[in-house]
């Protein structure tokens, strides 16, 4: 390769003797090699393609050859670097965009995870979203309830944060053959459960209109005007919503036996229509806006078994309410009641009367009285002096009585409460044990903190079913029994008794070692 030197300076370097190193001619002829002076090759370098992408990539190759063809002409010129620097530039350029490729397929596999979870929920019965991962206002989740509704008759759309029902319920009955997505006509079944609960429900009149069912069968299909189509409704839950008032098409639910209307915003109006769905069994309005008298129409309900109105104001019950002949649970806590009707409530199949936090004063039962199937009485948190002043008041079935925080001073004959199991007496005013409290053969449960105790009765010894018995913060003379465990204030009080009562003992405990023995 020539630098383009002169000819006349060419030819001078061809004929100049060899010199020394110190500048002295060494007299020998020069060598009779090459005339000329050749570039230096360049060394060959590593390529560093196999640190970013793989060994048969494009870009790799292209480094490589570039390498190879620059050792091989020896060509260093600016075009040359040109080349490797536009080919790193390219190589670069596409790792970045690997790297953002990777992070765009991260986020997808998490979906496809909740996707493939989604659709297997009508298989296993489980809810699409465990984690609230998915928002519940997706109306892709909706249209997968509504169409799984359409199979069992179950529909289920609550906490959906929804302010209107939407028209996929609305219309998830109208049938579209040319929509292959959708249900065949033949698997479709009535709806019978429709929960809409804690959402921001204030008007359902679209999804019960007042039509008559029997009218709208006979009705031209192609007439235009709406028809009912929840008509098979058995289980209606709308609690936790806005709802001011109920839709007067409830009153067409014929076989809806239980409605749940609790943390809404009714009034006693509400109850007007409620009362014509004779059908019902279950009617829960509790923490509603219910004030004064619990309306007279409630009593049209000859059906209802539960009846639950707790966390209102009403001020009064009706006497009409012994029309409900197959009541069994009251709840009437936390509202405003002074007094109960008791000739109604004693005609009545009661199990359960929940009245506490309340108003009641005086005396629970005014005159005796018997409720054969009562097992739960709970008046705790009023201001009651007695359960029945001096009338007798029989409770054969009785299994809890809760009277905490009252101010009861003395409690009736309980010799013919044989099944009581728990009883509950906090912060009253009781001094003594009631006449037959020791007789009770299924006591197991006793709270008497808070009271005027100042002794207690030796007989306690002889209660076998006694396991507690708490008779904290009273004025006791003998201080030991506040703190003492039931079984040693038994142990304690049995050693007070007549040799007679301490023979009964032993021989209980006779008894019950044997019937263990065998």
């Amino acid at each position: 390769m020539s630098f383009g030197l002169k000819p006349s300076t060419a030819r001078a370097f061809e004929h100049a003797p060899s010199a020394t190193p110190s500048g002295r001619s060494t007299g020998r002829p020069p060598s009779t090699g090459s005339k000329t002076m050749v570039a230096r090759t360049p060394k060959s370098r590593p390529a560093v393609s196999n640190l970013f992408a793989k060994p048969n990539s494009r870009p790799a190759a292209v480094v490589q050859d570039t390498s190879k063809d620059e050792a091989s002409t020896g060509d260093s010129s600016p075009e040359t670097a040109k080349k490797i620097a536009s080919s790193s530039a390219a190589l670069r350029e596409q790792i970045a965009k690997a790297r953002a490729a990777a992070r765009k397929t991260a986020p997808k596999k998490q979906n496809d995870i909740i996707d493939s979870c989604t659709a297997n929920e009508a298989e296993f019965d489980l809810s699409s979203d465990p984690f609230n991962v998915v928002p519940k206002t997706s109306s892709g989740l909706l249209r997968r309830r509504v169409e799984a509704a359409r199979v069992d008759g179950r529909l289920n759309i609550a906490a959906m944060g929804l302010k209107e029902i939407s028209k996929e319920v609305l219309n998830m009955y109208d049938y579209d053959p040319n929509d292959p997505s959708k249900t065949t006509w033949s698997e479709m079944v009535d709806l019978t459960r429709f929960i809409a609960a804690e959402n921001e429900l204030e008007n359902i009149t679209d999804v019960f209109p007042d039509i008559d069912p029997e009218l709208a069968s006979m009705a031209d299909d192609d007439d235009d005007a709406k028809k009912p189509q929840f008509g098979g409704v058995e289980v209606l839950d709308l609690h936790g919503n806005l709802l001011r008032e109920v839709p007067l098409g409830l009153r067409r639910l014929q076989y809806l036996t239980s409605l749940n209307l609790s943390r809404n915003r009714l009034g006693v109006d509400a109850l007007n229509t409620i009362a014509q769905v004779e059908s019902l069994k279950e009617l829960k309005l509790a923490d509603n806006s219910l004030e004064g008298q619990l309306p007279n129409a409630i009593c049209r309900l000859k059906r209802l078994e539960v009846l639950e109105v707790q966390g209102n104001r009403l001020s009064s019950l009706p006497d009409s309410l012994l029309e409900l002949i197959n009541l069994r649970i009251l709840n009437l806590s936390d509202n405003s009641l002074s007094a109960l009707p008791v000739n109604a409530l004693s005609s009545l199949p009661l199990i359960e009367l929940l009245a506490a936090k309340n108003r009641l004063n005086g005396a629970l039962f005014n005159e005796s009285c018997t409720l054969h199937r009562l097992q739960l009485l709970d008046v705790s948190n009023n201001a009651l002096d007695f359960l029945s002043g001096n009338e007798p008041l029989s409770l054969p079935t009785l299994r809890t009585l809760n009277i905490n925080t009252n101010r009861i001073k003395s409690l009736p004959n309980l010799s013919t409460w044989t099944s009581l199991i728990s009883l509950l007496a906090q912060d009253n005013k009781l001094s003594d044990l009631p006449n037959g409290f020791t007789t009770l053969p299924s006591l197991r449960n006793v709270d008497f903190t808070g009271n005027d105790f100042t002794k207690l009765d030796e007989r306690l010894a002889l209660m076998k079913s006694l396991e507690v018995f708490t008779i904290a913060a009273n004025p006791l003379r003998e201080r030991k029994f506040l703190t003492m465990s039931t079984d040693n204030l038994k142990q304690d009080l049995a050693a007070r008794l007549a040799p007679s009562d301490r023979d009964r003992i032993t021989e209980g405990h006779k008894a019950e070692e044997i019937g263990e023995a065998f």
